[in-house]
């Protein structure tokens, strides 16, 4: 089934028509060369990322794959982004201020912001989008926004009250997409950011830029976002020549591309955690020294060079690098088996334990490393059994009901991840600190507090982080600036050009 978007502006439904009519968005090419051809002459720019079975079309529900976070980045814009630093940066607020108890914000808003549709984006339209996405998604840190005493102030400012303090919420609310008020059906997205959807054919979209955008696009004249089910489908089309781009590709098959088709490699440090979460209300893991002896079990510079082909470093245990509080002096621990056999003995397991480890083929990694890290901790006594599971049932049937799974995470900061792990870990002296140092309005004290957690985390927390990687972008030589930030700020294509 074809979604078309309706109509925007003369020059962007003519273009778009000129397009999609000469075979510009469809394309009667059948050879690679003349789609070589075909994308020097129009500008295209074809960029290739996982995607589920199939695309989303809710903004505000779940993206499970980068390709639809692409998309809906493409499409809609957002309140703030994550700055290289790991700060949050304008994009349709342009400043945003707080009352001494940090329950109150009030967010003033671009005034040259305006959907596809040539509408202007009102505050009414923002603060839609956010209670939307606090209902849809169930995000728990949005959960703290009162929807009942949260206001439209004018047009160009929105006042957002919380029902605790959040002193990070610009940070939170910066992955809302903006749509019209009262929007409920996305299948004709009507748009608040640079691309606008010409044309969305399975996991195949055609995105033209947005002549109604407040920046600038630098010389893109349409994208065609791909979709691939898995990491061999992408990278079996970046051997054939069928990408001018493609996004988060496996690093063995990386390196390959890099090497014999002379593809460059964006380098983005640190955008994946590899780890093991093991639950602390269920034997045998409810025992620190179990999980301290499984992390020191762990060799995680062979992991990194097995699983990631050498393209990251060994993890701390710390899951949160992009957070600007992750103490980087935490050093990787072991490995030290000794040490880790004796941990076992004084744990009441003398002669290890049998455990099931979950995971799936999400990423390649998190089935690969399963595999490697049952292998080690079979040296400590410890015997794995590995099951993997379908990526549509792992992360909603299986990931928060066993024991023992396999995590990957991304642009995670400490606050999320230490909601996210509070029913694995129900530490509630823990959960209470947690809560103390978020209510701290002081931006340099409260990331000190955060700081603190965090080396507890690494001591006596529930995952082993065993590897920080790398994401890579295989590209062109002429593909220039594809983006390399964090979080949400990674799915920004604006800025991409082909040089000519």
């Amino acid at each position: 089934m074809f979604h078309r978007l309706t109509p925007v502006s003369r020059r962007t439904t003519l273009r778009a028509t000129a397009m999609i009519g000469l075979g510009g968005l469809l394309g009667g090419c059948t050879s690679e060369q003349q789609n070589q051809q075909d994308a020097k002459k129009s500008g295209t720019l074809r960029l290739g990322a996982l995607a589920a079975s199939a695309p989303a079309s809710d903004p505000h529900g779940e993206l499970p794959g980068a390709f639809d976070r692409y998309r809906m980045a493409a499409i809609y814009d957002v309140l703030t982004v994550p700055g290289a630093d790991g700060t949050t940066r304008p994009r349709l607020a342009t400043s945003w201020e707080m009352d001494p108890s940090a329950t109150r914000w009030r967010f003033t808003l671009r005034d040259d912001a305006v959907f596809t549709d040539g509408r202007p984006v009102r505050a009414e339209d923002v603060l839609y989008s956010v209670l939307r996405a606090k209902r849809m998604a169930g995000r728990a840190r949005l959960a703290v926004v009162d929807a009942g005493r949260s206001v439209a102030d004018g047009n160009q400012a929105v006042v957002l009250v919380t029902s605790a303090p959040e002193p990070e919420l610009p940070r939170v609310v910066g992955g809302v997409f903006v749509v019209p008020a009262r929007t409920t059906v996305f299948a004709e997205p009507v748009g608040s950011g640079p691309f606008l959807q010409a044309l969305l054919r399975g996991n195949d979209v055609w995105l033209l830029p947005s002549d109604t955008w407040w920046g600038e696009t630098r010389g893109i004249e349409q994208i065609n976002l791909r979709g691939f089910r898995d990491s061999i489908a992408l990278e079996r089309a970046v051997a054939n020549g069928e990408l001018d781009a493609a996004s988060d590709v496996e690093p063995v098959a990386a390196v390959v591309a890099a090497r014999e088709q002379a593809r460059a490699l964006v380098r983005t440090p640190d955008m994946w955690a590899f780890g093991v979460l093991m639950r602390t209300d269920r034997a045998p893991f409810d025992r620190l020294r179990v999980r301290q002896a499984a992390k020191l079990a762990l060799d995680r510079q062979a992991l990194v060079t097995t699983v990631l082909g050498g393209a990251g470093r060994p993890g701390n245990d710390i899951p949160t690098p992009s957070d600007p509080s992750f103490p980087a002096d935490v050093a990787p621990p072991g490995p030290d088996r000794d040490r880790a056999r004796e941990l076992l003995t004084q744990a009441g397991f003398p002669d290890g334990f049998a455990v099931v480890l979950h995971t799936t083929d999400t990423r390649a990694a998190m089935a690969g490393s399963a595999n490697a890290i049952a292998e080690q901790l079979a040296t400590i006594g410890i015997r794995v059994q590995v099951v993997v599971h379908p990526r549509e049932t792992y992360w909603s049937q299986v990931y928060d009901s066993e024991a023992f799974v396999v995590t990957c995470r991304s642009g995670t900061q400490f606050a999320e991840w230490a909601e996210q792990v509070a029913a694995a870990w129900p530490d509630r002296v823990f959960a209470d600190r947690v809560a103390e140092a978020l209510a701290v309005a002081d931006g340099p004290a409260r990331r000190a507090a955060f700081e603190a957690l965090q080396r507890e985390v690494a001591a006596d927390g529930p995952e082993a982080v065993w590897g920080f990687a790398e994401a890579l972008d295989v590209t062109r030589s002429e593909v220039r600036d594809m983006p390399t930030g964090t979080g949400l700020a990674r799915m920004m294509l604006e800025k991409v050009w082909l040089a000519r």
